[in-house]
């Protein structure tokens, strides 16, 4: 049976890392890795830029999930809203790097989140919210 509510599909996912990792070529900067998970904080597709730092592959995985557990952008998180410090998190996958962006239906309904690791946490929060999958 059909589901009635708005899901990201796997070619939704592949193109968001098509574009984000495409982007990141264009500085010839540092590699990155891209995640992109359902609202249900489970990958759908994952990508690494040859010779990224193998932290950069993990943390990417846990921006995206953050961000879509915790409802908001991992920025938000590392400026500490509320007075927040993440290390009060109990959940070992929650990180409080930019870099993890949500992603929504028009009408606010969270179908899934970006992660991106590999450079500052400013640029890696830059380059997940390049991508307009819709």
């Amino acid at each position: 049976m059909p589901r009635n509510t708005k899901t990201l599909t796997l070619d939704e996912a592949l193109n968001i890392i098509k574009d984000i990792i495409l982007e990141a070529k264009k500085d010839k900067r540092e590699p990155i890795s891209v995640a992109v998970v359902g609202s249900n904080g489970v990958m759908i597709a994952f990508a690494a830029m040859d010779n990224v730092l193998p932290a950069s592959v993990q943390v990417a995985q846990n921006k995206a999930y953050t961000a879509v557990m915790g409802g908001r952008d991992t920025i938000e998180w590392e400026n500490k809203p509320h007075g927040f410090d993440g290390r009060n998190f109990t959940d070992p996958r929650f990180t409080c790097f930019g870099g993890g962006v949500i992603l929504t239906t028009d009408d606010g309904i969270i179908i899934g989140a970006i992660g991106v690791s590999g450079r500052t946490s400013k640029d890696d929060d830059i380059l997940a919210t390049i991508p307009d999958p819709f």
